[in-house]
């Protein structure tokens, strides 16, 4: 199910609706009473309040906000050098974004009830009220600019209250809003449905002489456009950014899809793991990822126009001001530069988490995890995406007053003790790599098993902790080995994915020779297993294939037996490279080996 969004800014709410349309309608009866217009401006507030799912009242809302929008962005434009615009627009950009979601809540908010008054009547005529209206909405994005922390430079607050002049031409920012507004009122038939019934048919029965229709409005509004339709143009810039924004974002949940059924195939012979992604990603955890890889699209996005304006600039300065278009230009690319490496450090942190998170569905399908209520609330909560919620009912208090009790069963308290581990790493909460590692520790204490030491070896060796991990990667291989020779089918694989951690690190220690035997032992027990089910072991075989032509390529440079073991590995991806997006990822590392190899 797609996560609910809620729209930050306080104003797009039922009444700035309202007010807009009534603006529009005031022109056509302005010499009479305001209590007319406002009885119909209350009936609409009401409709829309009341019935806040209607999609009809979802498309007037967002039609009404993306004008608004835009039209504040168009203004911005036309204030120069104040270093403030730049995170008012950027603000500006992220709010358009959220009207292309599919779920959308226009909350209401404190401002609603500061602005409710302009619902009532004041005794004047329409034309009188009018002002004060369109005052009243300039007064609203100045209230929510103020509480998203945003300074309002004083020469944008001038153009929003008085409007701007180009050449012979005046600009206000109200009619700039009606004038963005104008497709949507005249397209999407659920926007004409409404304020025809809701609106301008209540004006006609409290008076009846008046007889105002959708077309009207629609044909005031147009008169509108046209005057204004060199300015229009401007804003097609902002929306190439925000689409291009949100089809980067839109890719994000696929992305995510791609990398479970990855991971999953890359779980050593446990790849039927019972897990999909839906509590993933509805976990705040994910959510919260996920919006700071949409800023920093955003961004990218800002900056590579920023970049284009400013290399026109350059070519077309003159002496006076070229050093300074430079120095502008130059500081633009380092910002992208940043920015770029920010959003891989987050797309690296969303794969972390990912991976975090399946190893823990991992460790709760588990055979060796005893079944009972409190496993069964567990497993409820993870697949709710409740990550938070599991790590608190595994309480570290309650965990050691149960360690300290002789009633407690070894293997149901170290098994607690790995999934508080395993939470603890996808909540990343203060000190929470010395608080894992320490579960991790409780977990090998009350029990050392091939798993548990597994699990605390990859653990170190993700984080880096490399002579550790080595240490007990070592401890778990001992035990594979014994296990593998009671039940080979069973621990075999596990032998060979063991092998092929602890060689990649090895690696990473200069050891090489360990490292180079390892792999081989490795690469012989998955070939066998590769030869008995093709289907079931290929890409681990190619994978720890593709890991030793690198240590042929890194560690040991040796050209023709790195070539000799990634070709071979390709042979073995050429099978699932349509099907299966791990085999795709292999053979990008493949590509990129042999790319090395024929550039060097």
């Amino acid at each position: 199910m797609e996560p609910i969004t809620i729209i930050s800014s306080a104003i797009l709410s039922q009444l700035q609706t309202s007010a807009v349309v009534n603006a529009i309608v005031s022109s056509f009866i302005g010499s009479r009473s305001d209590e007319l217009l406002c009885k119909g401006t209350k009936h609409l507030f009401n409709k829309i309040k009341n019935n806040v799912e209607e999609p009809a009242n979802h498309d007037i809302q967002k039609a009404v906000r993306k004008a608004y929008l835009c039209a504040t962005h168009v203004t911005t434009d036309e204030v120069k050098n104040d270093t403030d615009l730049k995170e008012i627009k950027s603000y500006l950009k992220k709010e358009l974004s959220k009207l292309k979601k599919p779920n959308i809540r226009f909350p209401k908010t404190e401002l609603d009830s500061k602005f409710e008054q302009l619902l009532n009547p004041k005794g004047n005529s329409v034309d009188e009220q009018l002002p004060t209206i369109k005052l009243s909405l300039k007064e609203m994005l100045f209230e929510e600019l103020r509480l998203m922390k945003l300074r309002v430079p004083l020469e944008l607050k001038n153009k929003i209250m008085n409007g701007w002049n180009e050449g012979n031409k005046h600009y206000d920012w109200y009619e700039l809003m009606c004038a963005f507004a104008t497709e949507d009122f005249k397209s999407n038939e659920r926007i004409r449905a409404v304020i025809q019934t809701d609106y301008l048919s209540i004006l006609t029965q409290q008076s009846n002489d008046i007889n105002i229709k959708i077309d009207d409005v629609v044909s005031h509004l147009e008169a509108i456009e046209a005057a204004y339709k060199p300015i229009l143009v401007k804003v097609e810039t902002i929306i190439s950014i925000v689409e291009n924004t949100n089809e980067k974002v839109n890719q994000i949940d696929k992305k995510v899809d791609d990398l479970v059924e990855a991971l999953k195939q890359k779980t050593g012979g446990k790849k039927n793991i019972p897990f999909n992604t839906e509590g993933l990603k509805a976990s705040s955890n994910y959510n919260k990822i996920k919006t700071k890889l949409e800023a920093l699209y955003l961004d990218e996005e800002n900056l590579r126009i920023e970049i284009e304006d400013y290399k026109l600039e350059v070519k077309e300065a003159n002496s006076n001001n070229l050093e300074r278009k430079k120095r502008l230009l130059n500081n633009a690319e380092q910002n992208r530069l940043e920015v770029n490496k920010q959003r891989i450090d987050t797309e690296k942190e969303l794969e972390i988490f990912v991976s975090d998170v399946l190893n823990l569905a991992k460790l709760l399908n588990s055979e060796e995890l005893i079944n009972n209520n409190e496993l069964s609330t567990i497993k409820a909560l993870f697949k709710q995406g409740k990550y938070h919620e599991v790590n608190e009912l595994l309480n570290e208090d309650k965990l050691y007053k149960e360690l300290e009790s002789i009633n407690t069963e070894k293997h149901e308290l170290s098994q607690k003790f790995l999934v508080k581990a395993q939470t603890t790493v996808i909540e990343k909460k203060e000190n929470w790599f010395n608080l894992a590692y320490k579960y991790y520790q409780e977990a090998i204490n009350l029990e050392e098993t091939a798993n548990n030491l597994f699990e605390f070896a990859y653990f170190l060796g993700i984080h880096r902790k490399i002579s550790n991990a080595i240490f007990y990667y070592n401890k778990c291989l001992s035990l594979r080995r014994k296990l593998a020779v009671e039940n080979p089918n069973a621990f075999l694989a596990d032998v060979a994915m063991t092998l092929n951690n602890l060689a990649i690190l090895q690696s990473d220690n200069k050891d090489f020779q360990n490292a180079e035997k390892n792999y081989r032992e490795a690469l012989d027990i998955l070939r066998k297993l590769a030869k008995e089910n093709p289907k079931h072991f290929d890409l681990d075989y190619a994978e720890t294939l593709i890991n030793f032509s690198i240590f042929y390529l890194k560690n040991i440079p040796n050209k023709e037996k790195s070539l000799q073991y990634v070709n071979k590995a390709i042979n073995h991806i050429a099978p699932y490279i349509k099907t299966i997006f791990w085999a795709q990822q292999l053979q990008s590392t493949a590509d990129k080996i042999i790319t090395h190899w024929e550039n060097n």
